[in-house]
């Protein structure tokens, strides 16, 4: 629970970052864009390799979805 408390105000800070112009900030919005996308391929071939329900499963391709809408917008504003 530490670990994504942590995350999660590193990216609430960052977005604050982001907006406010800061280059720096948006190192680690990349990363939850990424991070994102990811979700979105591994539960459901988690899945595929558990033969079955994986955890998950369900939410990763929205989330999937959401972190390439966050990696199209980021590379436009980040070019």
């Amino acid at each position: 629970m530490t670990f994504n408390a942590f995350w999660i105000a590193v990216w609430v800070l960052c977005a604050l970052g982001v907006r406010a112009g800061f280059r720096m900030a948006f190192f680690p919005v990349w990363f939850f864009a990424i991070a994102m996308i990811g979700n979105g391929v591994a539960h459901p071939a988690l899945a595929v390799a558990a033969r079955g329900y994986f955890p998950g499963l369900v939410t990763s391709p929205v989330v999937g979805v959401a972190g390439l809408l966050l990696g199209r917008a980021l590379f436009r504003f980040t070019d």
